[in-house]
């Protein structure tokens, strides 16, 4: 299972912190909540990394990492050695999939997603007040992820 953040919004404003993008996740040959799905890329990415970092560190043994534009959701379960189960959710009733995954491959998409969220706001005018908070966030939870060696 891969995150994807292929493109994000060039019109971001002073007033709105919050930067819309196309954000997905690749099971397989499967995405979710669909290929290309736009939704707010900044939020998603600050909210997940601090959640994925607390499951990475055994914090918790489930992790509901959520859609911003539309009821969806996916939550990851530990399983023994270094497999997860994630379970895709769209509008709380429909599962759309459920695997098993190593987590150190989805824990690596999500940095490089994050990365790569990084570089497009900074060619993008990344240095704007609004958003500089957000990214600066951003940086601090890759860089507490990656000192904890798990990346």
């Amino acid at each position: 299972m891969l995150l994807h953040l292929d493109q994000i919004d060039t019109n971001f404003s002073t007033n709105n912190p919050y930067i819309g993008g196309a954000v997905y996740l690749q099971i397989g040959q499967s995405y979710f909540p669909e290929e290309n799905w736009y939704d707010i890329a900044s939020l998603i990415l600050e909210q997940w990394i601090p959640l994925i970092h607390s499951f990475a560190n055994n914090s918790t043994d489930v992790c509901k990492l959520t859609f911003y534009d539309g009821p969806c959701y996916a939550v990851i379960r530990r399983n023994p050695n270094s497999a997860i189960t994630v379970k895709c959710v769209y509008n709380q009733k429909n599962m759309i999939e459920e695997t098993v995954i190593d987590f150190s491959l989805f824990l690596n998409s999500v940095i490089k997603a994050g990365n790569h969220f990084c570089r497009l706001l900074r060619l993008q005018g990344g240095n704007n007040e609004a958003i500089s908070a957000s990214l600066q966030a951003l940086k601090n939870n890759i860089r507490t992820v990656r000192e904890t060696g798990l990346y």
